[in-house]
Formats: C-alpha cells, sequence, structure tokens
C-alpha cells in the first residue's frame, strides 16, 4: 500500500482542525500554483519543478538532494542554482537544510528541499474553498 502524505491543519488555539490527505487533486493544485506564478523566472521554475517532483509527486514534504543532483536535473550551472535557490527562499516558496560541513556538492553531502509552509497552506486554501463549493468533506481526520 502506498505511504500517504497528509497536510494537517491547525486551528486558532494551536489544537489540531483537521488533516487532509494530499491527493492527486491537491497535487494538481500545488503544480498549478507553481506554473501560474508570474514571479519566477526561467530558473526559479525549473528549481519549483525539480522539487516538486523529488517531493509531493513521491508523497514527501522534504528530499535530501545534492547540489550536483540538482545542477544535473535543472540543467543550471552550481553558482546559478545557488542563487535560484537563495532568491525562492527569499520568495517564501522553498526552504531546505544545507548537510553538516564539508562542501554540499560533495557525493556525500545533501541539502534537504521542500516548500514552505506559506505555500502549501496557500495551495491547501485554494484546496478548501473548492472542496466546499462542491459541499465534498475536506478532513481526513
Amino acid at each position: 500500500m502506498a505511504k500517504k502524505l497528509y497536510y494537517v491543519v491547525e486551528d486558532d488555539d494551536g489544537g489540531l482542525e483537521g488533516a487532509v490527505v494530499v491527493d492527486d487533486f491537491f497535487k494538481s493544485l500545488m503544480f498549478q500554483k507553481i506554473m501560474d506564478n508570474e514571479g519566477l523566472n526561467k530558473n526559479e521554475l525549473l528549481l519549483m519543478l525539480v522539487i516538486f517532483r523529488r517531493t509531493v509527486h513521491f508523497n514527501k514534504w522534504t528530499d535530501k538532494i545534492s547540489m550536483n543532483r540538482l545542477s544535473k536535473e535543472t540543467r543550471l550551472g552550481l553558482n546559478t542554482l545557488r542563487k535560484t535557490i537563495d532568491s525562492l527562499r527569499n520568495k517564501v516558496l522553498i526552504a531546505g537544510n544545507k548537510s553538516k560541513g564539508g562542501r554540499t556538492q560533495d557525493i556525500g553531502k545533501y541539502n534537504e528541499f521542500g516548500f514552505t509552509i506559506a505555500f502549501a497552506h496557500e495551495v491547501f486554501l485554494q484546496f478548501k474553498e473548492i472542496r466546499e463549493e462542491q459541499e465534498i468533506p475536506i478532513y481526513e481526520i
């Protein structure tokens, strides 16, 4: 059985409001949000799509990816890739952690990348609005 990915929603008091299974519909909304984002340049769009493919597409919020692997998958040079990562972090679209010690392009050194909570929440709000309009239950838990 395939692993499920959940988006957990807190209420105003910090308690659990519910959890949404990130299904194909949620994923399609996230993909559409990436593609429709007019504030992204070509390099940023490429990187967002690779991160989407490596994370949400495979039911994960984050993934450890080496800089060399990201460079190959986006076809961006390492300097351009670093600038693109910084740009997307400044736009609060992606988050990540650098590996501890060493150069991150070394084969055994990885960065962990994923989308920010703010970006995922924007998608959830759109998901929730559509589900409410169609009178489909929102929360699984």
